[in-house]
């Protein structure tokens, strides 16, 4: 780990003290036992190695020491004598909020390796090229990042009312590769790194049994896919900061004296907003601007139906959260960022997946202990914006799930035998649903409502590859609540 530390952080600050610098013998280090060894590590910590890809291995072969010897020393000579081929992703489809699926590619673990390999050695190096605005799949940042400038720029003195909400349609499958490629190139001169990726990019698909191309897109699931989608749209960051962001106070003087107003971008992997300062037309004639670069540049379309132009007074969502101004107490306006309909409706269905008839075999116990990981990790989200009245609704909401799941499993007593069995008092005096397991060991449904709201500092001083704060990234968390 102390040699890839190293050599991420030379490659940090020689990309970030000559940005025309193209990197060259990185295949070299693709090979390496020592690097492919690391790249194992991080792929079995996580639980998607327990998914197997076309070729059915899982993380569980693994425990075997001589077969992870012998799967090391395999690959290493693959990709050193270029004998090396991905294989095509077994594709699956999750459901999204709004009832349709997202396609899924599950690579094979040893496509995962490669790629993690490739992302520790190429991270370093954009990340010393992308810009501020960008916040999604990057290491040191999270979600609530993009909302606290929210936060600061909507107010009476800086005045960015209104919101043009970006939604790019089907991003990642509409990726070119030969744009992607040529924006790879800028940085990459390794030609044999650059035909592996171009070959991963180019692996296809297996979907019921029958082979398909990919000609287009970065496969969602791929260790290597969040980078190369931030690559891609490092475009548009740098469309809005060369013609925008980079204005100093007196152009932001003159532009204002003219009556126009000032974006700030805010990007998470594909989401972003565009906060104006204008009037509404001002607005409307930015959506367009941004609809033609990426047309025009990176040949993606912009959702027409999703990509809306929203004043803050009629509240609008990203990433989850709902952002409206309110009339205060005192009189004045207060911006508001609550959990959004969408994502409490999503942590609905997962309780009523978890409460449902068909789960009334499982001891009451065992239905707490997978209840509670779900409320401490949606608190946990949402614990620092304006979420404590969505806590306090949903405690009883679940409570109620849970009194009713109870009242089935025991053949629909009167309420009065539930109550007695299961409407015991928590730590804290309050009437809760709580039961004991096995051991006799009680256990009590988890209150979100308990959860203090806090307020979330953002980390200016990012920890960088150039001083040695991170070694590798594995996306957001955050993003999947």
């Amino acid at each position: 780990m102390d040699e890839i530390t190293r050599i991420q952080g030379y490659f940090a600050r020689k990309a970030k003290a000559v940005p025309t610098h193209r990197f060259k013998d990185l295949y070299s280090l693709v090979w390496k036992r020592s690097f492919l060894e690391t790249a194992l590590d991080q792929v079995l910590a996580n639980r998607g190695s327990r998914s197997a890809g076309v070729d059915g291995t899982t993380a569980s072969a693994f425990r075997d020491p001589e077969y992870r010897a012998k799967f090391i020393g395999g690959l290493s000579e693959e990709l050193k004598i270029r004998t090396f081929k991905p294989a095509p992703g077994r594709r699956v489809y999750i459901p999204k909020a709004n009832g349709k699926k997202r396609p899924l590619g599950i690579l094979t673990l040893k496509d995962r390796v490669v790629q993690m390999v490739l992302k520790m050695l190429l991270e370093p190096i954009f990340e010393s090229d992308f810009l501020d605005c960008s916040y999604g799949f990057r290491p040191g940042r999270r979600t609530m990042d993009c909302l606290m400038p929210i936060w600061g720029h909507v107010t009476r003195t800086s005045k960015h009312y209104w919101a043009v909400e970006g939604d790019i349609k089907s991003y990642f499958d509409t990726i070119n590769h030969s744009i992607l490629v040529g924006l790879l190139k800028k940085r990459i001169a390794d030609q044999e790194v650059l035909a592996l990726i171009e070959a991963f990019l180019r692996a296809g698909v297996m979907e019921g049994g029958p082979f398909q191309r990919t000609e287009l897109g970065a496969q969602q699931g791929g260790i290597l896919s969040p980078l190369l989608s931030n690559v891609y749209l490092h475009q548009f960051d740098l469309w809005w900061w060369q013609t925008y962001g980079s204005l100093n106070r007196y152009e932001m003087r003159k532009r204002r004296r003219q009556g126009l107003g000032h974006p700030i971008l805010i990007r998470y992997a594909d989401d972003w907003l565009l906060l104006w300062s204008g009037d509404k037309a001002g607005a409307e004639a930015l959506k367009e601007e941004a609809r033609a670069f990426l047309a025009q540049e990176l040949k993606l379309e912009l959702s027409e139906s999703k990509t809306l132009v929203t004043h803050v007074d009629d509240g609008y969502t990203f990433l989850g959260f709902d952002i409206c101004r309110y009339q205060g107490t005192q009189g004045k306006p207060v911006v508001l960022i609550t959990p959004s309909q969408k994502s409490i409706d999503r942590f609905k269905a997962k309780i009523k997946a978890l409460t449902d008839r068909s789960t009334t075999c499982l001891p009451a116990w065992q239905l707490v202990k997978q209840l509670n990981p779900i409320l401490m990790g949606w608190s946990a989200y949402y614990q620092y914006v304006n979420a404590k009245t969505a806590f306090y609704k949903l405690d009883w909401w679940v409570l109620n799930r849970a009194s009713r799941w109870a009242w089935k499993k025991h053949g629909k007593p009167p309420w009065r035998v539930i109550r007695a069995k299961y409407g015991q008092r928590d730590p804290k005096g309050r009437i809760n649903f709580t039961c004991r397991d096995d051991d006799g060991k009680l256990m009590w449904v988890y209150r979100m409502g308990d959860r203090p709201i806090r307020r979330y500092w953002v980390n200016w001083k990012r920890p960088t590859y150039a001083d040695g704060g991170v070694v590798i990234s594995a996306g957001d968390p955050d993003k999947t609540a």
